[in-house]
């Protein structure tokens, strides 16, 4: 449960950062220097949302195993399956999130390189 409130609060910390952005463009400052720090941080959050939906399976399966060892021999399947459950349901939140955070992080890329262009042209 620990993980999936970490992946739901980066979640937050992303939708956050793509309304700054939008913000930015409404305003029309759209700026490499001013990009550039939105979508390094977009990314850094996708690569952190990644790495939780990678470990998010490995801690869920530890808690399950130790759950099975502390509960009654009848209630160990039942354990297990939670346990297995909650696993598979933090991995599919930290890629849920991973996903969308990358693409967002490769469209900040190109639109600032596309800025920086702009601007060596002019």
């Amino acid at each position: 449960m620990a993980l999936e409130c970490w992946i739901l609060a980066l979640a937050g910390v992303t939708i956050n950062l793509a309304a700054a952005w939008q913000l930015l463009r409404a305003r029309g400052e759209t700026s490499p220097a001013r990009l550039r720090p939105i979508g390094h941080r977009v990314r850094a959050l996708a690569v952190i949302a990644l790495f939780l939906g990678f470990i998010a399976p490995v801690v869920g399966v530890v808690l399950a195993f130790q759950r099975v060892g502390s509960v009654a021999v009848e209630r160990r399947a039942i354990a297990m399956a939670e346990g297995i459950s909650q696993a598979m349901n933090s991995a599919l939140l930290g890629f849920a999130l991973a996903l969308p955070s990358l693409i967002i992080a490769i469209y900040l890329m190109q639109r600032t390189r596309a800025a920086q262009r702009q601007n060596v042209r002019s």
